[in-house]
C-alpha cells in the first residue's frame, strides 16, 4: 500500500503558539489537500465513495475537530471557520479523522529529527530503506 503525505514548507506556516492549534491547522490543510486530490481523481475516473482518512498525534486537536459547534474553547474562535470547513467535510463523509501514535508516524523521518535507529526504523515504515546505500553514505554490493 502506497501512502501520500503532502506538507506545506514552515516557512509559509502560519505561526501558532499552542500545539494543539498548529496540529489543527494541519489537520486542516491536509484535509484541503485530499479534496483538491479527490477531484483530480474523479476527474481521472477513478471516484471513491469512502472518506480519506486522516492520521494524526494529537488528541486535542482530533477531539476539537469532532467536537460539536459551541463546545470548543473561546480561544479557539480565531479559526472557527477551519473549524467549521473540517467539520462540514467530516460530516459529508470526505474525511476521517483518526489518531496514529506519533511513534509510528512514518513522516517523522521527514520532519524531527531523530537517532540513526530510529531514523531507519522511520525509513522502513515508509518503504524507503530497502536500498544497497547505507546510511553512512557508502554504497556496498549485495551477494
Amino acid at each position: 500500500m502506497s501512502t501520500l503525505g503532502v506538507r506545506q514548507p514552515e516557512s509559509s506556516a502560519p505561526y501558532s503558539a499552542r500545539p494543539s492549534t498548529a496540529e489543527y491547522n494541519a489537520l486542516t490543510e491536509a484535509a484541503k489537500q485530499s479534496v483538491y486530490l479527490r477531484d483530480i481523481c474523479d476527474d481521472l475516473g477513478l471516484t471513491s465513495s469512502r472518506p480519506t482518512i486522516v492520521y494524526n498525534d494529537n488528541q486535542a486537536a482530533l477531539k476539537i475537530a469532532n467536537s460539536n459547534p459551541g463546545e470548543h474553547h473561546p480561544r479557539s474562535k480565531h479559526y472557527a471557520v477551519k473549524l467549521a470547513y473540517l467539520r462540514e467535510l467530516i460530516a459529508n463523509g470526505h474525511v476521517e479523522l483518526r489518531h496514529h501514535p506519533s511513534r509510528d508516524m512514518p513522516a517523522d523521518a521527514l520532519t524531527k529529527a531523530s537517532g540513526r535507529t530510529r531514523v531507519i526504523e522511520q525509513l522502513k515504515l515508509l518503504g524507503m530503506f530497502d536500498s544497497p546505500v547505507s546510511i553512512k553514505g557508502r554504497v556496498e554490493e549485495r551477494t
